[in-house]
């Protein structure tokens, strides 16, 4: 794989790697660096639930970045990063004809299934600056899936029916994160950008609290601004998230 980014200080590539984040978290690594598995054999996502990928057809890396910002406002990468994925997907795709949305707090559902995923993770939490470590996974060329994820997961290639080049899709996000890096600065305006693309009010969800295995069932009723969910229970009342509280079920 070969990336130049005029914004980049090292690309360390690995044909084999267990996890783009582990790797980063435990390695001395510069901000502005970008860690990339041909085959990432224990990917992860929230809540540490696994992440799967096909060996050398797909996009697996995490992007180490210092960024000055305050602890409570720190879930903000998060959300940004998502705009950043959902967009460089959104317009290497071949035209518009395929549904394409942000799922609360950090997947990308493509035609009603995952398509790719985020997993942001940082040192020095209670710093105004910190070391983040922005892992991104992305279904791309992948057919075939094991059985229990069919019905949650996909890929660009199954939905589009066209192959595309990872090489290509890393540099436009990673060109989309540098271009538009000064919108970190207006955390508002990121949550507004983002509710533009994700699930609407009045989408009926099913979601477990962590740590319970009772599984719920609620309505979407919005998205305040710090990002947080609030889900209507069956009850009638409204119930308000935040990221790394829940877990929805497919």
């Amino acid at each position: 794989m070969k990336i130049k980014d005029g914004n980049l200080k090292e690309v360390i590539y690995f044909e084999e790697l267990d996890s783009t984040n582990l790797y980063s978290r435990n390695n001395d690594l510069v901000s502005d660096t970008v860690v990339i598995a041909g085959n990432q054999t224990k990917g992860r996502g929230r809540l540490n639930h696994n992440w799967f990928s096909s060996p050398n057809k797909n996009l697996t890396f995490t992007l180490v970045k210092e960024i000055e910002i305050e602890p409570l406002k720190a879930h903000i990468i998060n959300f940004y990063t998502a705009i950043i994925v959902f967009s460089a997907i959104k317009n290497i795709m071949p035209d518009n004809n395929f549904k394409i949305l942000l799922k609360w707090p950090n997947d990308i559902i493509l035609n009603g299934k995952k398509v790719a995923g985020i997993l942001t993770e940082a040192h020095d939490i209670s710093s105004d600056r910190k070391k983040f470590f922005i892992g991104i996974g992305i279904n791309v060329n992948q057919k075939d899936f094991p059985e229990e994820l069919k019905e949650k997961a996909t890929s660009l290639l199954n939905e589009t029916d066209f192959f595309y080049e990872p090489d290509t899709i890393l540099k436009n996000i990673l060109d989309y994160f540098y271009q538009f890096f000064e919108l970190l600065r207006k955390p508002e305006e990121i949550i507004q950008i983002w509710r533009q693309f994700t699930y609407p009010a009045g989408k009926s969800v099913s979601f477990r609290v962590c740590e319970e295995k009772e599984i719920k069932r609620a309505v979407i009723y919005g998205y305040d601004n710090l990002g947080a969910i609030l889900l209507k229970n069956q009850t009638g009342d409204i119930e308000k998230h935040y990221s790394g509280e829940i877990s929805f079920i497919y």
